[in-house]
C-alpha cells in the first residue's frame, strides 16, 4: 500500500526483505550489512525501517562487546540489555542518517496475541522510539492497534498517506529505500 502511494507520487521505491532479521543477532542476520548493501545517498528520501519483532531474545554480543570473553549475550531483561540494544539501535539509525537519508522512518514491531511477547515488544517499542527521538534524521510511525492501520504521532488511524506534495516534504527528491525486514510479518504491497 504505501510503496504503491509513493510510487503514484514520483518516488523510485526499493524494497528490501531480511527473513529473521533483528539487531539482537547480528550473529545470525547483521542489519549493518544488509545496510550496506542498499542504495542509498543524499537523493535518498526516506528509509522505512521494520525491526523488532526478532528482538525479544538475548542479544548476541560482538567480541569487542564483551567485558567478559565467555559471555557471548546478555539475556533478555538483564540490567545490560536496554544498554546494548539501545546503543545498537541508535548506531543503525545514525548510518542511515549519515549516508543521506533525509528521513530514517521507523515502524515500531505490530501488537501480537501472546502476552508474554507483547509485553516484551513494548519494551522494544519504548527503547526504540527513545532513540529515535535522539538521533538526527529518525522518525517513528506507530504500528500497534487500529486492525493494522497505521497511526503517526497520536493522530487518527488511516488506510492511506495523506496528500502531501514530495516537494513539500524533500525537496528534489525522487528515491526511497525501503530494508523491509519481515520478522515474520508480510507488510502489504497491495489492496
Amino acid at each position: 500500500l504505501i510503496a504503491r502511494q509513493l510510487e503514484q507520487r514520483g518516488y523510485q521505491v526499493t524494497r528490501k526483505g531480511v527473513s529473521g532479521a533483528g539487531l539482537a543477532r547480528p550473529d545470525f542476520q547483521d542489519m549493518n550489512q544488509v545496510l550496506d548493501s542498499l542504495p542509498l545517498g543524499s537523493e535518498t528520501a526516506a528509509v522505512f525501517v521494520y525491526l523488532g519483532v526478532n528482538d525479544a531474545q538475548a542479544v548476541w554480543l560482538y567480541p569487542h562487546e564483551r567485558s567478559n570473553p565467555a559471555a557471548a549475550a546478555v539475556p533478555f531483561g538483564a540490567a545490560d540489555w536496554d544498554a546494548v540494544y539501545s546503543r545498537r539501535t541508535r548506531a543503525f539509525l545514525e548510518r542511515i542518517c549519515q549516508r543521506g537519508a533525509r528521513k530514517a522512518i521507523v515502524l515500531l514491531p505490530v501488537d501480537v496475541n501472546r502476552p508474554d511477547l507483547q509485553q516484551r515488544l513494548q519494551r522494544i517499542r519504548e527503547l526504540q522510539a527513545r532513540v529515535a527521538a535522539e538521533t538526527s534524521c529518525a522518525t517513528v510511525v506507530q504500528t500497534a492497534g487500529g486492525e493494522g492501520r497505521f497511526e503517526v504521532a497520536g493522530q487518527a488511524t488511516r488506510t492511506e498517506l495523506p496528500p502531501q506534495p514530495r516537494e513539500a516534504s524533500c525537496p528534489g527528491t525522487k528515491r526511497s529505500a525501503w530494508p523491509f525486514p519481515t520478522d515474520g510479518h508480510r507488510f502489504p504491497t497491495s489492496s
